[in-house]
C-alpha cells in the first residue's frame, strides 16, 4: 500500500505543483502539521513561525478537519490562517515531504521517521535551532493572553500523560499514576496548590482537577499554564507549551534528550536509557537513540527507558523547590555546562538534575 501511494504521489506531482504555484501567486502556502495534538498544533506552528516572518504579505494555510482542535485559532501565529478543509488537509499530508508544494513543520520539536518515495527518511529535530532564537514575549503578547486576568491564586500547573494515550507507539512516554500522585503530594506538603491538567483525576486535597467538568478546553489549558507560578510535566505537549512560555519548570522523563528548558529556574530530568550491550560507545549511543520516535523503534534497537520511580519523584521535586529557593548548586552548574557542550546549546538554560541524573552523556 505504501508503494502504491508513492506511485500515485509521483503521478500527481505536476498538478500538485501547479496548484501550489497558483496558491503562491495568491500569496498562500499550505502547512502540514498535526492539528489534533496541543503540543504539535500550537508549538510547531509558533516555533516555525517566529523564524519565518511574513514577507510580502505571505499567508500560510493550516487545513483543519473535524478531528482538529477548534479552540486555538485566536492564539495561532497571525500569518498562519486556519481553514476547515478535509480535502486540503489530505493534500498537505500526501505532499508533506515535497517542500516546493507543502511547508512541513512537524519536526519543529520532535524527530520524524517516515516512509517516503520507496525509502525511509529522517527529519531531524529542529527544537535546538528554533528555541534558542524564540522570543517568549512575542508569544505572551497575543491578544487572547494579554487580556487574560489571573485569579490571583498561586498554583503549580501539573500535566502527565496517562492511559488515554495508551497506543503501542507512544505509551512509553506515559507516567505511572503512583508517580504522578507522589509528585503532587510532595508539592502540597511543601505548601503549593496544584492544578492537574492531566486527563486522569488526582484525588488529593490541594489538587484542582479542572478537566473533570468536561468543558475545559485546550485554550483553558494554555491560560492555566501561562498564569501558573511554575509548571511540572512529563514528555508531552503541555510541557512544550510551558517551555515556549519560558516558565520555571520541572520537566521529568523527557525524551528525546535534546529537549531542554531555557528558563534558568528550571530543572530537567532525563530517563535512564539502557542499551542492549555495555560495549556500545556512549557517545555513539546518544547520537543514535536520540533520533528514535516510536516505541517500536526503541524495541527494534533494544533500547529501554528507566523512568522516574515514586522515591525519585520525591527527591526530584525537592531538588526543584530548592533550586527556586537557593539557586543552583555547583554540581548542577557543572552538569548544565556539560549538557550545553554535548548538545551544542548556546545561551542560558535550565539545570540538569543532580540527584536523578542520567548516565549516558
Amino acid at each position: 500500500m505504501a508503494y502504491l501511494k508513492d506511485l500515485i504521489r509521483i503521478g500527481l506531482f505536476i498538478p500538485a505543483y501547479l496548484f501550489a504555484v497558483f496558491l503562491r501567486a495568491l500569496k498562500f502556502r499550505v502547512i502540514h502539521v498535526d492539528s489534533t495534538r496541543l503540543g504539535h498544533f500550537f508549538c510547531d506552528l509558533h516555533l516555525s513561525a517566529q523564524g519565518r516572518p511574513a514577507e510580502g504579505g505571505l499567508k500560510f494555510l493550516v487545513p483543519l478537519t473535524s478531528r482538529s482542535i477548534n479552540t486555538l485559532n485566536d492564539v495561532l501565529p497571525k500569518n498562519f490562517v486556519p481553514i476547515y478543509s478535509p480535502a486540503l488537509k489530505k493534500f498537505a499530508g500526501w505532499f508533506r515531504h515535497f517542500p516546493t508544494i507543502v511547508l512541513n513543520v512537524t519536526n519543529s520539536h520532535t524527530h520524524i521517521n517516515d516512509l517516503w518515495l520507496f525509502r525511509k527518511i529522517h527529519l531531524p529535530n529542529r527544537y535546538l535551532e528554533l528555541i534558542q532564537k524564540f522570543d517568549s514575549m512575542w508569544l505572551r503578547q497575543l491578544e487572547a493572553f494579554s487580556d487574560d486576568v489571573s485569579s490571583g491564586k498561586s498554583y503549580v500547573a501539573f500535566h502527565w500523560r496517562s492511559g488515554w494515550d495508551n497506543d503501542a507507539e507512544q505509551s512509553f512516554r506515559n507516567t505511572n499514576d503512583k508517580v504522578a500522585f507522589k509528585i503532587c503530594e510532595t508539592l502540597i506538603s511543601n505548601g503549593h496548590s496544584v492544578v492537574n491538567l492531566g486527563s486522569d483525576i488526582i484525588d488529593l486535597d490541594g489538587v484542582d482537577n479542572p478537566r473533570r467538568s468536561g468543558t475545559f478546553t485546550e485554550l483553558d489549558m494554555l491560560k492555566t499554564i501561562r498564569n501558573a507560578e511554575a509548571f511540572v510535566g512529563d514528555s508531552s505537549g503541555p510541557t512544550m507549551v510551558a517551555l515556549l512560555f519560558r516558565m520555571p519548570a520541572l520537566i521529568f522523563d523527557i525524551f528525546p534528550p535534546d529537549i531542554f528548558p531555557s528558563n534558568e529556574k528550571s530543572l530537567v530530568h532525563y530517563p535512564q536509557v539502557l542499551p542492549s550491550s555495555k560495549d556500545i560507545n556512549q557517545r555513539d549511543f546518544v547520537e543514535s537513540y536520540r533520533t528514535l520516535t516510536y516505541g517500536s523503534e526503541l524495541n527494534k534497537q533494544k533500547v529501554r527507558l528507566e523512568k522516574l520511580s515514586e522515591k525519585d519523584a520525591i527527591t526530584l521535586v525537592n531538588e526543584f523547590l530548592e533550586l527556586q529557593n537557593s539557586g543552583p548548586t555547583e554540581v548542577q552548574r557543572n552538569l548544565q555546562k556539560h549538557y550545553s557542550q554535548t548538545f551544542g546549546v548556546s545561551g542560558r538554560i535550565g539545570y540538569v538534575s543532580s540527584t536523578c541524573k542520567a548516565t549516558y552523556w
